[in-house]
């Protein structure tokens, strides 16, 4: 993989900048078991889960919003895969 530039890597850890990246990413990235990252409605659901979320669709932009409100975002975390 290419290494993220310096200026958008700045970017991001300051809290300048939000990477978006699209809910099929997962397949291109596995985890330290080699599990593949979740889909879209997978990561909604788990994180419907993990927040006591109760909603009858998985809808990711609305799911992470919420998690967003109840939680709020840290600046400047974020993973580079490997």
């Amino acid at each position: 993989m290419k290494s993220i530039p310096l200026g958008l890597r700045h970017a991001l850890e300051s809290g300048d900048c939000v990477l978006f990246i699209g809910s099929e990413i997962g397949h291109n990235f596995k985890n330290s078991d080699g599990d593949l990252a979740p889909d879209g409605a997978t990561l909604a659901k788990e994180l419907s889960d993990e927040f006591s979320i109760k909603t009858a669709e998985y809808e990711l932009p609305k799911i992470s919003r919420i998690v967003e409100l109840r939680k709020g975002r840290a600046k400047g975390e974020w993973a580079e895969p490997e």
